[in-house]
């Protein structure tokens, strides 16, 4: 992977456009292992200056800046999951959050990634260690059976997934967000049924699960992922695979994150989904002129209800005030974005 991110980076070096992003002022985003313990710091003090802002737009579900993410995630996410709105949406999320984070509370650094095939090596990672520089730890361990999740999009019939039990299962403890409560949660009935949003108070939960994180997030498979699948169409079926790199990491911290709405309530959804735009950020690099604008699939979670195939003009929805075209994010280096990876 090392030789695989140098070429991203020698490939990025030579390819930025003639426009407003050059070498001065580029972003960039690092991974959490590498940064220093006032960059830490800094960062979870910005996610949890956001946790106790006011809403921005007043709505009446959100106790703070942070909850709006939240419910952005939850009103469009049968749209942006196994569909072709996946990569760019999430891409354009969270710069967005980012933005909040360096706008809003001060915040000087870009947003960090966790890269998960180090963690399948160095279990020992600061990233979960508890401490108060870390995103805290596992849930409180609380013996339980197997997780039955059922699939919120697609067509009818209703069906679910058997997960395994993880070794937490509970609050979390220690670190900045042990305290935290959340607020809002939503659910639905399965196979793309109107979505229920309302409030339900209680802790931030996680269940730890390195067999899955091993099995699907591994140096191997993140390496394969890049250097074998020469099309989007194929590296993008990779992604969404419940098998593959995008849900391996939900399932790897389990807990909030098996709920497909909500999962941005644990503030370590950001650097997961860090770590995705990084794997489509290197492999677009690998052949910019045919992968920078491509896209595959509808508009709609496997295609139900049936949507158009998604193009490069087609707007990404976050919220009412926040849209843009998929063009505009494709690149990190062009349109509204500057940023690379460390």
């Amino acid at each position: 992977m090392s030789l695989i991110n140098q070429d991203y980076i020698n490939t990025f070096s030579t390819s930025l456009p003639h426009g407003s992003c050059t070498s001065q002022n580029i972003g960039v985003r690092k991974e959490w292992e590498i940064l220093s313990e006032d960059e830490k710091n800094n960062y979870l003090k910005a996610v949890q200056c956001l946790q106790a802002k006011p809403p921005q737009y007043n709505d009446t579900m959100a106790l703070n800046r942070y909850e709006e993410f939240i419910l952005s995630h939850i009103e469009q996410t049968l749209k942006i999951h196994i569909s072709g709105l996946l990569l760019p949406w999430h891409r354009y999320f969270v710069s967005l959050f980012e933005q909040a984070l360096r706008n809003e509370c001060g915040y000087q650094g870009y947003q960090p990634y966790w890269d998960w095939s180090k963690h399948v090596i160095q279990q020992n990672s600061t990233i979960f260690s508890g401490s108060e520089n870390s995103y805290g730890g596992n849930g409180e361990a609380i013996p339980h059976g197997e997780y039955n999740i059922t699939t919120a999009g697609g067509p009818p019939p209703v069906t679910t997934s058997l997960q395994p039990p993880g070794t937490g299962g509970g609050c979390i403890f220690g670190g900045p967000f042990a305290n935290h409560n959340l607020s809002i949660d939503a659910t639905n009935d399965g196979a793309s049924t109107p979505v229920q949003t309302f409030k339900k108070p209680r802790c931030l939960t996680r269940d730890f699960n390195l067999t899955t994180l091993s099995r699907q997030n591994s140096y191997e498979r993140v390496t394969e992922l890049i250097l074998n699948n020469e099309n989007i169409k194929s590296f993008h079926a990779q992604i969404e695979d419940v098998n593959g790199v995008h849900f391996g990491g939900h399932a790897f911290i389990g807990g909030e994150n098996f709920n497909l709405f909500t999962s941005p309530s644990d503030p370590a959804f950001y650097l997961h989904h860090g770590m995705l735009d990084r794997v489509w950020a290197i492999w677009q690099s690998r052949d910019p002129k045919t992968r920078t604008y491509a896209v595959d699939g509808t508009s709609t979670w496997a295609n139900y209800p049936p949507s158009a195939n998604v193009t490069i003009d087609d707007i990404l929805e976050v919220s009412s005030f926040d849209s843009m075209k998929i063009k505009d994010v494709s690149s990190t280096i062009d349109g509204i974005l500057c940023y690379r990876y460390q």
